[in-house]
């Protein structure tokens, strides 16, 4: 799927810039499981307690709902949880030349994928947008998906829809951004869908979302870096 190999490019981009998140757990205390951290108090190495990040509610093919977490330790190959949001507004000057260079400067990639049985996982990434398109700010944009043509500036493409081992791809839908700074991105959406592959079933699924910049790989302008910078 396309979030995955972003994710594998972020992982190569680390490797060429020589950077890698700060790792020392005595800088922020640990919060307890249950406690959900405004975005942007944490790191990805400053807690072991994963938060909630995504909320979903599904009325078609099945009526379901579930929670998703964001793991500030790291649990993929990628070096994030479940759920993950990643910006090029988060990267300083060198990272950002990275990017570019492996054409993955995108403003937004948002990611809430679930653990355990059914999966649900969604992503909307802002592919051919730039800065311009989708600024650091609130706003409104649509979603497509795969069988529209090419994402137009200002779109945001799922590009992962899949729910219990099966694939649908978008029809419509709407991004929501409520708040999107260095703390990191909040906000909600409405996607309605057809299976594809199999079937013709509809999908309508919705949800909201609060995910940190964690201050990992190739988001060194995270506010939460800057907080423990100056402590």
């Amino acid at each position: 799927m396309r979030s995955v190999f972003l994710a594998a490019l972020f992982v190569s981009a680390l490797a060429i810039i020589g950077c890698k998140p700060k790792n020392d757990p005595t800088e922020i205390p640990k919060a307890p499981a249950t406690d959900a951290a405004p975005i942007g108090e944490v790191t990805s190495s400053a807690v072991d307690a994963a938060i909630e990040a995504c909320k979903l509610k599904m009325t078609a093919p099945e009526a379901r709902e579930w929670t998703t977490y964001w793991n500030p330790e790291g649990i993929a190959a990628s070096g994030e949880g479940p759920s993950s949001v990643h910006s090029v507004y988060w990267a300083n000057a060198k990272e950002k030349r990275s990017l570019a260079d492996s054409n993955t400067a995108i403003p937004l990639d948002i990611n809430c994928r679930s653990e355990g049985q059914p999966e649900v996982a969604i992503s909307l990434a802002a592919f051919s947008s730039t800065q311009k398109d989708v600024p650091l700010a609130p706003g409104t944009y649509r979603i497509v998906g795969k069988a529209g043509g090419a994402v137009k500036p200002g779109q945001f493409l799922a590009g992962t829809l899949l729910f219990n081992k099966r694939v649908f791809d978008a029809t419509g839908g709407t991004l929501k951004i409520d708040d999107f700074d260095a703390s990191g991105v909040r906000g909600s959406f409405a996607i309605d869908g057809r299976e594809i592959l199999a079937g013709n079933a509809p999908l309508h699924i919705e949800g909201t979302f609060e995910i940190p910049c964690r201050g990992g790989m190739l988001e060194s302008e995270c506010k939460a870096n800057k907080t423990v910078a100056r402590e």
